[in-house]
């Protein structure tokens, strides 16, 4: 007896109804269709995930399957390896078509693909891998990309005609790629400090973020206490796909700035620019996972001689700033753009902690870890260009910059409530006295400082100075420029980008 042929829509980080270029090809197509989103085991174990990111897919399709329910369609949702499964279901149906979305993903992701266009090539299977996020594979010149990219975010968005895809005739027995019912109650526990997974929440975070919180956007974008409700905090949304990059950046453009303001709104669309900029980068060059953008400092040598990591990880430095911030992204999964930038300065520079361990944590610990900016992100704060400006947020410095009324640090840091904001940001200088007086004893209720910040920090930038001075490093900056940056290395000179000079901040 023949199989039934069958199409796949293969889910991963596209968890919508809408703006879904896979869902609308198959419903192009004559054969029926079966959903799939696979809970791989391997990325459950992979140092990046956490169980906050499977909690938000796992919201994310419980919302999907409530809008299917209507046309008689759900995605059904398995626990394994992908080519495993497809193996499985080939056994039972003949699948004719895949389709799914271009992911930019991790190395585990980039060689599972390889994997499945292997299988997909000796079945005689069509996978059909459409672009998202104005990023293009193999694209080797970066002139032509804010064209594609402003040409994508403008194309009118395709209905979904989802009456007419249907299900399989025979049905297929899920049997070992059901999850774990372990694993299925611990993401099916909602967790309220965190944001929800789900197409409406999208919605509505962009909705209140044009109507009324984007009024003060940019003054208060820095503030780690006040920006988690002016920014627009719709990151890991588009991470996980519940809304489109081009539904953000349409959404946008049609209400403008008439309540936001002109420069709110601009700078609102340029940070989705900004998204896509990254990920595009990391398609160029998917290796910056595993070694610096730049080679020439891979002599750096960071490593964890003093202990400093477990303090980093456990908010316990004796900085309110990094504790604080540490803290408030384990529990919710959220810290604004500066306080991210300072805890991988702090990390990297001050503690001379590795990287990559640090990026291993921090992605653990973003809801809306997305490769492709996570990693051009932590390379260029870390100083592994060689060419961006070197900027060291000093933890105190932000302290009285962007929380003079402590209101971030003694909600995270709670054993410092007592103590004057004006004093809070070195509670290592307190005298024995105003510790008592202010109900916190350094070293006992609250740590003492790990390190001397300006000492520690200097020692460890005049090192990474010297090597960034280098021929090793200086070498290769043109190359790097003319696939990432810009295509003219002259250019980039005579713009401040290559240079031997001690240029740096402490911001």
């Amino acid at each position: 007896m023949a199989k039934e042929e069958i199409n796949i829509i293969w889910l991963k980080r596209d968890l919508r109804l809408g703006d879904h270029h896979p869902f609308w090809a198959a419903a192009q197509s004559d054969f029926p269709s079966v959903i799939l989103y696979i809970f791989e085991s391997s990325l459950i174990q992979d140092p990046h995930y956490d169980l906050r990111h499977f909690r938000f897919i796992w919201e994310s399709l419980q919302e999907m399957n409530l809008g299917l329910k209507q046309y008689d369609l759900s995605v059904q949702i398995l626990y394994g390896e992908v080519l495993d499964i497809f193996k499985a279901f080939n056994q039972t149906y003949r699948i004719r078509n895949i389709y799914s979305y271009q992911e930019t993903g991790l190395g585990l992701t980039f060689k599972r693909d390889k994997a499945v266009a292997r299988f997909c090539k000796n079945e005689g299977i069509d996978w059909k891998e459409f672009f998202q996020d104005g990023v293009r594979r193999r694209l080797y010149n970066r002139k032509v990309w804010t064209k594609i990219w402003e040409e994508e975010m403008s194309q009118t968005i395709l209905p979904i005609d989802f009456v007419a895809l249907h299900n399989p005739s025979t049905e297929w027995e899920k049997g070992n790629w059901k999850l774990d019912e372990s694993f299925q109650q611990a993401i099916a526990t909602p967790n309220e400090m965190f944001q929800p997974g789900g197409t409406r929440y999208a919605w509505k975070y962009l909705h209140s973020f044009y109507k009324s919180r984007g009024k003060t956007y940019m003054q208060n974008i820095s503030k780690p206490f006040v920006s988690r409700k002016t920014n627009s905090r719709i990151s890991p949304y588009l991470a996980w796909g519940n809304i489109s990059i081009r539904q953000a950046y349409q959404f946008g453009m049609n209400q403008g700035d008439a309540i936001i303001g002109k420069r709110n709104h601009r700078q609102f669309i340029s940070r989705l620019w900004w998204r896509s900029h990254f990920m595009q980068k990391f398609e160029t060059d998917c290796s910056m996972e595993f070694y610096p953008v730049n080679r020439g400092f891979l002599r750096l040598n960071r490593n964890d001689e003093k202990g400093y990591f477990n303090h980093w990880k456990n908010g316990t430095t004796g900085f309110p700033m990094v504790d604080a911030s540490v803290r408030c992204l384990k529990a919710t999964g959220y810290i604004n753009f500066r306080m991210r930038a300072m805890l991988t300065t702090f990390a990297t520079f001050s503690l001379w902690l590795d990287w990559r361990a640090v990026s291993y944590q921090l992605s653990s610990w973003y809801l809306d870890f997305e490769p492709g900016i996570h990693y051009g992100q932590v390379q260029m704060q870390s100083g592994n260009n060689g060419y961006n400006t070197l900027r060291i947020y000093s933890p105190t410095k932000q302290v009285t910059k962007n929380d003079p009324d402590a209101r971030f640090i003694k909600k995270w840091c709670p054993e410092l409530k007592d103590i004057p904001n004006h004093l809070i940001a070195e509670p290592w200088l307190l005298t024995e006295m105003e510790q008592t007086f202010y109900n916190c004893r350094i070293g006992k209720d609250y740590p003492r400082n790990i390190i001397n910040f300006r000492k520690a920090t200097k020692e460890h930038k005049d090192f990474y100075w010297s090597i960034r001075q280098s021929d090793a490093v200086q070498s290769k900056i043109p190359k790097i420029l003319k696939k990432m940056v810009v295509p003219n290395s002259s250019k980039a000179r005579s713009a401040g980008l290559i240079t031997g000079k001690h240029n740096d901040e402490i911001e």
